[in-house]
This record gives C-alpha cells, sequence and structure tokens, in this order.
C-alpha cells in the first residue's frame, strides 16, 4: 500500500479527529461537545444554505474563539449535589459511602 501526502496552505476540509479521539475512549460528553463546537464553527463559516467554504476561505475567516471548555447550561447532578454538601457534618463513613454512590451516578450518567 502506498500513501501520497500534500501539504497545502490553509485548514483542512475533513477532519477525523472526533471520530480518532470517540475510538480512543474520549468519554461521550466530551465528544458530543466537540460535535457541537464543529457545528459552530462550521455554522459560522459558511452562509445558510452554502457549501462548506473550502481551506483557503476558512483560513481567512474571523479570529472568534469558542470556549471549548464552557460549562453545559444544565450542571451535572453529582455537581449539584456536592455543591450543596457540608463535609463537616458527615462521619468518615458517610463519607465515604456518599462519594461512591456520586461515583456510581457519575458512571451511570456518563454511559447513558
Amino acid at each position: 500500500m502506498l500513501f501520497l501526502h500534500t501539504l497545502v496552505e490553509g485548514g483542512a476540509s475533513r477532519s477525523y479527529g472526533i471520530e480518532v479521539g470517540r475510538l480512543a475512549g474520549l468519554p461521550d460528553a466530551v465528544v458530543r461537545r466537540a460535535r457541537e463546537v464543529l457545528a459552530e464553527l462550521e455554522g459560522a463559516h459558511a452562509p445558510h444554505g452554502a457549501a462548506s467554504p473550502g481551506p483557503r476561505a476558512r483560513s481567512r475567516a474571523p479570529s472568534a474563539q469558542t470556549d471549548l471548555f464552557a460549562a453545559p447550561a444544565l450542571p451535572h447532578p453529582v455537581v449539584e449535589q456536592l455543591r450543596a454538601l457540608d463535609p463537616n457534618t458527615l462521619t468518615p463513613m458517610q463519607a465515604l459511602a456518599l462519594l461512591a454512590e456520586m461515583r456510581e451516578r457519575s458512571v451511570t450518567e456518563q454511559s447513558s
């Protein structure tokens, strides 16, 4: 098999980075957020109904930066539970039980 590569100035018209991240085991929430950011960026660079611009058109686009680490609109229920918690009122056993419960909830909700 022979792979030939050509480098050109500007952005790529397609990228498989998000799919590679998914296959590498990134959490579903991260993959979903990456797809949202990609859709926002692609929407900002193409007029409604127009074909996606080529690499050169993209490189001249406005330099507005999307915050990749913006908090989701609705906080995760476990985060809300942590914020409402006063750790000084818990016994060590209660704290361990609560920690185990929160971990289980976060894993269960992440996989759904």
